[in-house]
């Protein structure tokens, strides 16, 4: 840059440009060539931001499920995205076991959340629970028999805090403080099925234990766990009341 500063002073001095006027207008011009376009370039982002903006502005719905499948490991950028979505009148409905796939998904003009974007959950086992099920679970006990081989502690802990499970069992903290029975009688039965005891006995259907008896989670708590799960508050915010 030293070389074409000189160059150019040379040449614009030549030209009639006062000296000071001439370092003056190079220093903008290096300044610039730090993050500079030539024309070619910039046409090219003009025409991909025209074609996001039309997108975005024509078919929400599928520009905000693209976008967030797109940055389904980074919760910062689906907080982003999310509120983005709220702010264009797109509503994101959470993670349901018996509804939602491992990718953000639409769903009645609405987009459900995927569990693969879940804490601790990922693609394997999300695609895993998605394949297993032909058709809705009815409790937390089918959804052990049929899946419970599949998850780990951590998994359902983070299933269980994002609320998946609501639709089958509406006591999060139930189902949380007994999480241990849960992965027990997972495991239990996939010994089951592997020594063909499960068609002796009726695996999980003859003896299914009792869970803790607790109450339920406050509001305050399901959406402290919530941020845990997802990254960000989705139901509600604790400041909403106020």
């Amino acid at each position: 840059m030293d070389k074409q500063r000189e160059l150019f002073i040379q040449g614009a001095t030549k030209n009639g440009v006062d000296y000071d006027r001439a370092s003056y207008i190079f220093d903008l011009v290096a300044k610039f060539a730090g993050y500079g376009f030539n024309k070619s370039h910039a046409a090219a982002y003009a025409v991909i931001s025209y074609q996001t903006a039309y997108l975005k502005a024509n078919y929400p719905l599928e520009f905000f499920t693209a976008l967030m499948n797109l940055n389904i490991d980074d919760r910062d950028k689906l907080n982003l995205f999310y509120h983005a979505a709220k702010f264009s009148g797109v509503t994101v409905l959470p993670p349901d076991i018996n509804k939602s796939q491992a990718e953000f998904s639409i769903e009645d003009e609405r987009i459900r959340y995927g569990i693969a974007a879940l804490r601790n959950v990922g693609f394997s086992i999300a695609e895993g629970i998605v394949n297993v099920h032909s058709s809705a679970c009815k409790d937390i006990w089918e959804f052990i028999q049929n899946s419970g081989h599949i998850i780990n502690k951590r998994a359902l802990e983070s299933l269980i805090k994002s609320g998946a499970f609501d639709s089958v069992h509406k006591n999060r903290k139930q189902l949380y403080e007994s999480m241990d029975t849960l992965i027990y009688f997972a495991n239990k039965n996939k010994q089951d099925r592997e020594s063909s005891q499960a068609a002796l006995f009726g695996s999980l259907d003859v003896l299914k234990p009792k869970l803790e008896n607790v109450e339920d989670f406050d509001e305050e708590e399901k959406l402290e766990h919530e941020l845990f799960s997802l990254g960000f508050y989705l139901t509600n915010h604790p400041l909403e009341k106020i």
